[in-house]
């Protein structure tokens, strides 16, 4: 119990010390150099610059000599969910911050990246060329993270606000990688033992340009969020056989189009996932059957406002007694992602 309490409450001062400052007081490690450009990095850092205006679109590249992003962050100490780091940005207007930086966001560390001598990564990106998979992290008192299942904007899209840029003017903008440590008791190690990497730029901001900013930043969020499907499920090409003819592709495909179109679906192909029966059944409280469903989900390409995407619809047929069902009708079940309209045939 006192090590659960101890875990605890060095979270809860974690947080507080948070929300009081963001740039730690804390000398980033030597080895790590910060490049800034106008267009996303490759294999290397040219084109870098130290001068952006609010009308530009910005991304980041971390060098950090012969050391691997594994080594310099002590990444193999994460326990739990997939590699991370602590991902902040905040405004200085001379010497004073203004505003908060974000709070809690981490960057996503791929397996493949670990033993990269750099990171590439968004600051304020063209939402079409966004890449960098940015989240919210909690669970630090067991070294490790839960994803919140949503990503977020990158961190300059968090902090613009008035209060990070209350006037016109050139500001400096930091972004910092961190990586909370903890003891052998689960306790928070004191920040000046935390991995830390910090780089600047010039950022020369104009109000005229936040509506913009806002536009991208909702843009940024709604691609990061959305699934891209390079091809169709094989069932699609190579249809599976199905018991029962009431519920063929054949026959269930004028109820969905039916169903859909309404609401502006263009349906383009249909077909149904395998499953390990026809029909699932379902019960009230009372053991008395209500309805069933075929249990294989029907997947859809559909158009809708220009784009492609796959989609799932259920379709259920209610009991109505003496061993009878009633007409079929079915339900739009979600997306699973979009698809390039060029890629379905």
């Amino acid at each position: 119990m006192k090590k659960l309490l101890s875990a605890i409450t060095g979270i809860l001062l974690f947080i507080h010390q948070n929300q009081a400052q963001m740039v730690y007081d804390v000398p980033g490690m030597a080895e790590a150099k910060f490049y800034y450009s106008d267009k996303p990095f490759t294999n290397g850092n040219d084109g870098a610059k130290t001068n952006f205006h609010s009308g530009e679109f910005i991304y980041g590249r971390l060098e950090l000599g012969n050391k691997t992003l594994k080594e310099a962050f002590h990444l193999d100490n994460i326990k739990k969910g997939p590699y991370y780091l602590q991902y902040y940005a905040v405004s200085y207007r001379g010497n004073q911050q203004q505003g908060q930086p974000n709070r809690f966001s981490t960057i996503r560390i791929e397996n493949s990246q670990l033993n990269n001598t750099w990171l590439n990564f968004d600051v304020l990106p063209d939402p079409s060329k966004a890449s960098s998979l940015i989240g919210f992290a909690a669970n630090y008192g067991e070294l490790g993270i839960k994803e919140s299942g949503k990503f977020f904007s990158a961190p300059l899209y968090q902090i613009m606000i008035e209060r990070s840029f209350p006037a016109n003017d050139n500001y400096t903008i930091y972004t910092q990688f961190n990586l909370p440590r903890m003891d052998g008791w689960g306790k928070l190690l004191p920040e000046k033992d935390w991995p830390v990497a910090e780089g600047s730029f010039t950022f020369s901001f104009d109000s005229k340009d936040v509506a913009s900013i806002q536009n991208n930043e909702t843009r940024t969020i709604e691609k990061m969020n959305t699934v891209t499907i390079d091809k169709l499920p094989g069932y699609f090409t190579k249809p599976i056989s199905i018991s029962d003819p009431s519920v063929t592709v054949a026959k269930v495909t004028p109820l969905i189009k039916n169903y859909l179109t309404g609401d502006g679906y263009e349906v383009l192909k249909v077909a149904i996932e395998p499953a390990a029966s026809m029909w699932s059944i379902v019960k009230n409280e009372l053991g008395i059957q209500t309805y069933r469903y075929v249990t294989g989900y029907y997947k859809i390409v559909y158009k809708k406002d220009g784009k492609c995407s796959l989609g799932s619809i259920r379709v259920f047929q209610d009991y109505i007694g003496n061993g009878k069902y009633g007409n079929l009708y079915c339900k739009f079940w979600g997306d699973e992602g979009d698809i390039d309209c060029s890629k379905v045939k």
